[in-house]
């Protein structure tokens, strides 16, 4: 069975902008799902913190914020590779470390695990939330016999 999934998908960030800039000029990275545990224990900290869709920091207060990028911060070097297109003032490359490190890059850090989270978590159809019928019932009803 082939199914919709990849252990890498690319990424281009909507921080700042970002993807209305011309294609050379964009940030862009690759994300690496992450495994059961740390995606279950991000998911638990981002609910528990309030943000369970868009990343709106005006609403979220720091002192909840923080111990979420001190706990998670470190999953974004693993699993964001290929970062590239991010400079400073200099034209030095800004690093995913980078990221994790500076409150400048507070929503661009919030934003690539929130999209950690999504790319690792199951689809409607993994979990059996389809509007299809079950396949066995699918299956039953190809041949013919249907169970009540």
């Amino acid at each position: 069975m082939k199914i919709d999934f990849s252990l890498s998908v690319p990424y281009v960030p909507e921080w700042r902008g970002n993807k209305t800039l011309p294609e050379t000029e964009q940030i862009k990275c690759s994300l690496t799902v992450l495994d059961m545990g740390s995606l279950m224990s991000l998911v638990d900290a981002f609910t528990e913190i309030g943000i369970t869709g868009e990343v709106d920091t005006d609403n979220v207060s720091g002192d909840k914020i923080k111990p979420v990028l001190e706990q998670f911060g470190s999953l974004l070097p693993e699993h964001v590779t290929a970062f590239d297109g991010l400079f400073d003032a200099a034209g030095k490359a800004i690093t995913v470390e980078d990221v994790v490190k500076y409150p400048r890059f507070l929503n661009l850090a919030l934003e690539l695990l929130m999209k950690l989270s999504e790319i690792s978590s199951p689809s409607d159809d993994d979990v059996g939330n389809s509007n299809e019928p079950p396949a066995l019932e699918q299956a039953q009803t190809d041949n013919g016999s249907q169970t009540s």
